[in-house]
């Protein structure tokens, strides 16, 4: 009876760990959106960086790497914007966020005269049932094919 005690100790032990860990990058998250909305991209970069290395729930990770993408967009850092939007779509293929990522990706190739990655992403976004984002993406494509 007696070694039952001992195993069942070890799981709630880690299970309570998982649960704090959780919470904690959860926390972290939350102060990264708070400096996003008073326009500190650079503080909220770093918040949803740490976030997304250190977290392994999926939705927290995909949340964050959206973050951290869309605040390089708003430091006008167009490259790494790309690369972390591309890797959310690669990653997080399911996630509602995709066509608003697809989006952002594009508009970010755009500004850095990647025209026919900027072409495929805005392509990705036309497929969202969100109407702005089709209309948005329709006209953006036209531009990019004309760069072509």
């Amino acid at each position: 009876m007696a070694k039952m005690y001992v195993p069942l100790g070890i799981v709630f032990i880690i299970a309570s760990y998982c649960f704090a860990q959780h919470q904690m990058y959860a926390e972290t998250y939350d102060a990264g959106e708070k400096l996003y909305k008073k326009g500190e991209y650079s503080d909220a970069y770093g918040l949803f960086s740490q976030v997304y290395i250190q977290s392994s729930d999926k939705d927290l990770r995909a949340k964050s790497i959206f973050m951290k993408a869309l605040c390089a967009y708003k430091l006008k850092r167009y490259s790494s914007a790309a690369q972390e939007f591309d890797e959310f779509i690669r990653l997080f293929p399911d996630n509602p966020l995709i066509h608003r990522a697809a989006l952002w990706s594009a508009d970010a190739h755009f500004s850095n005269e990647s025209y026919s990655n900027s072409a495929q992403n805005f392509a990705l976004a036309m497929l969202s049932n969100d109407p702005k984002i089709q209309r948005k993406a329709n006209e953006s494509l036209e531009l990019s094919l004309i760069h072509i």
